[in-house]
């Protein structure tokens, strides 16, 4: 749903439909970013707000190595960090991925294990995160765990 906030009112503009369950989502310019629900994939619609209404197509999908299931995502300048919820039963199996210079790495469709920084692990006390926020001010990474 797209709404214009005014001084007084928020009116309903228009809706755009997505063909595929979204979880986390990010503009990058005019472009949506978006979290795949129940995937390790991110999609990409370009120019998402030219959209006149109904349903919008995917221009991009890109996969994750050794993601189970992505949740959150953030983009800030050249970095994107996304969550890995993994099984959603498991309790310590959680992950953040970091990927910098993210332009370059989604270029072939596929964010590969060399292109990323994983943090995982029983001392991370990473579960099942959710959702994460990027404070580059405080250089400090915010995390939503179930």
């Amino acid at each position: 749903m797209i709404y214009t906030a005014g001084d007084d009112e928020i009116t309903f503009d228009k809706e755009i439909i997505s063909p595929v369950n979204l979880w986390g989502i990010q503009f990058v310019g005019a472009d949506l970013f978006a979290i795949e629900d129940n995937s390790a994939n991110i999609v990409i619609f370009e120019n998402f707000l030219s959209n006149e209404g109904g349903t919008a197509a995917v221009d991009q999908t890109i996969s994750v190595e050794n993601m189970i299931r992505t949740h959150g995502l953030t983009i800030q300048g050249g970095n994107m960090i996304l969550t890995d919820v993994g099984s959603g039963t498991d309790p310590a199996d959680g992950a953040l991925i970091i990927v910098n210079n993210y332009t370059a790495a989604i270029q072939d469709g596929m964010i590969s294990a060399d292109e990323q920084v994983r943090i995982e692990g029983e001392k991370t006390f990473l579960g099942n995160p959710v959702d994460v926020a990027l404070d580059t001010r405080n250089n400090m990474i915010y995390v939503a765990e179930r």
